[in-house]
């Protein structure tokens, strides 16, 4: 029995045990049987010496070209290979170009030669991968636009306002910080325009005291100057003149002057 040897070695098995070697024509595809390796013999058993034996040899298993199947879903991809009797064995990774879903690439590739039943490395697109978009509020417009372009965003201003945060602040953003974007996406900001002005009262007429915590109460710096005179005993201590006058418009922190008489 020769089955499974390889074509020279039963070869000279038989014929030291005095039978005549020939060989099929035939040589079928046996995945378990290598190439030039005994899949079969005639005769079995006993025979006369010099009977002959005819060996028929595998070919090995079948040849298969890989198909292509870049570019193809992983569905499609999968029957494709299993169609041609291969054995797809698939992963997964990020891609910036290729749609989620879709095959990037094979290993080996497409059109070389396998056994059947040989496994093909196929990698298929997640996507883009996901940015955490990083957070930008507090900091300047220029700043927080390099920091999303650092990060593969861009940024798009979509409304300036007045804030208590300093002109050029990033005061708000969409998506909030740690939200998943891809890359390119745009990330919209609101950016201050400082404070609001505030409209300067009047305090004419007032006593000195009572004007000056009128200002400091809506955020201004008050300076007061004393006049004496007639005025100051007429009007002791009240406030006959302002600077700015009533009705400007002032930012949180600036200087109004009061003019009073002394008291």
């Amino acid at each position: 029995d020769v089955i499974g040897d390889a074509q020279d070695q039963a070869a000279a098995e038989l014929e030291s045990a005095g039978f005549v070697v020939a060989v099929a024509e035939e040589r079928p595809n046996d995945l378990d049987t290598p190439a030039d390796h005994v899949l079969a013999q005639d005769l079995n058993g006993e025979a006369r010496r010099g009977a002959r034996v005819i060996l028929t040899l595998s070919a090995g298993p079948r040849q298969v070209p890989i198909p292509v199947v870049v570019g193809d879903t992983r569905e499609v991809a999968e029957a494709k290979l299993t169609d041609a009797g291969l054995v797809p064995d698939v992963s997964e990774t990020y891609h910036e170009e290729v749609a989620r879903g879709l095959v990037i690439s094979t290993d080996p590739a497409a059109g070389e030669v396998l056994d059947e039943t040989s496994t093909v490395s196929v990698v298929v697109s997640r996507g883009p991968q996901p940015i955490a978009v990083p957070g930008v509020i507090g900091v300047s417009e220029a700043e927080a636009r390099a920091i999303l372009d650092e990060a593969g965003l861009g940024m798009r201003v979509v409304e300036r306002a007045y804030d208590a945060a300093p002109a050029g602040t990033v005061i708000n953003q969409n998506p909030a910080e740690g939200h998943e974007r891809v890359r390119g996406d745009v990330v919209d900001v609101a950016v201050s325009d400082g404070p609001a002005p505030i409209e300067v009262p009047s305090v004419r007429d007032m006593l000195a005291d009572e004007a000056v915590a009128t200002l400091k109460e809506l955020g201004f710096e008050v300076v007061v100057e004393r006049r004496g005179g007639f005025g100051a005993f007429l009007r002791p201590n009240r406030v006959f003149d302002q600077d700015p006058a009533p009705g400007a418009d002032r930012y949180p922190g600036d200087t109004i002057t009061v003019y009073a008489y002394e008291g």
